[in-house]
């Protein structure tokens, strides 16, 4: 996934009143976004295409899930995408946890832009330009793809289900930037729910604990575990 030059916004420590456990219970989500791919170093638009993780991307995983282990999570789902599946690999190797696969939280789709540079998406399709900057009508689709509103929903039922099947449990959630980035705008009801401000980096972790009254963040874009395998988007 591409990321624009804008200001990331560090979540930790703050609660939120719009994000809910739909059960009335209790589920503390560690998520984890997976490690790099040479989509991610080259700044291409790549959400649904199935690339896979670089050299640093696998060193990148090996150290998140050294990590997740000292965290002594209960339960490890996955993005059915390869370069997510790659990185909860490890995690369920250190954690001897069984990696289940939810398919809403798959990354964004992008449609017929999928594997453009984003100034070269703007150039064939100038209109592109609010998409990217989230200054689109939520509404509006990527051409062939999803649009905002269409992407919250899904995403929001993948986290119902997560919670739904874990009460009282810590949950390693691997998924994607856009995934990740969206559910920080949904926690500050953002209303364009652009993710770009929220985006973490490759192999971060960030820890929702969500009750019935709501949201707390014990942590967002958490690199200290990554130590020489950070640089990454």
């Amino acid at each position: 996934m591409s990321t624009p030059p804008v200001e990331r916004i560090d979540l930790t420590g703050r609660t939120f009143n719009n994000f809910h456990h739909p059960d009335s219970e209790s589920t503390e989500l560690i998520l984890v976004r997976h490690g790099q791919t040479e989509a991610n170093l080259n700044g291409l638009l790549v959400g649904r295409q199935d690339v896979l993780l670089t050299d640093l991307g696998h060193q990148q995983a090996q150290a998140v899930a050294d990590e997740v282990k000292r965290l002594e999570p209960d339960a490890l789902v996955t993005s059915p995408l390869q370069r997510a599946r790659q990185t909860a690999a490890p995690i369920g190797a250190a954690t001897g946890l069984l990696p289940t696969v939810i398919d809403e939280i798959a990354e964004f789709s992008f449609g017929e832009l999928e594997g453009f540079a984003e100034h070269e998406a703007i150039s064939a399709h100038p209109h592109l330009r609010s998409l990217i900057q989230g200054a689109a009508h939520p509404d509006d689709f990527w051409p062939g793809g999803e649009s905002a509103n269409s992407f919250v929903t899904r995403i929001l039922t993948g986290f119902a289900r997560i919670m739904a099947d874990h009460h009282h449990r810590r949950v390693v959630v691997v998924t994607h930037g856009g995934v990740i980035g969206t559910l920080g705008a949904i926690l500050v009801a953002s209303g364009d729910m652009s993710f770009f401000p929220y985006l973490v980096r490759n192999c971060t972790i960030s820890r929702l604990t969500v009750t019935a009254d709501g949201t707390s963040c014990d942590g967002w874009n958490q690199t200290s575990h990554l130590g020489d395998v950070e640089h990454s988007s």
